[in-house]
């Protein structure tokens, strides 16, 4: 719970910066990138 909270505080202090929308666009690179791997491991198993 302690570790979800700190992340919480980080992602507020990131959200008063201009760096957010960076910040925003890494996570969303970073979510893509992990769905096209999922997928694509998925598709090599079968």
């Amino acid at each position: 719970m302690q570790i979800q909270s700190t992340q919480i505080k980080h992602f507020k202090g990131w959200a008063s910066h201009e760096t957010a929308t960076d910040y925003m666009q890494i996570c969303l690179q970073l979510s893509h990138k992990l769905t096209a791997d999922f997928v694509l491991s998925i598709l090599l198993t079968f």
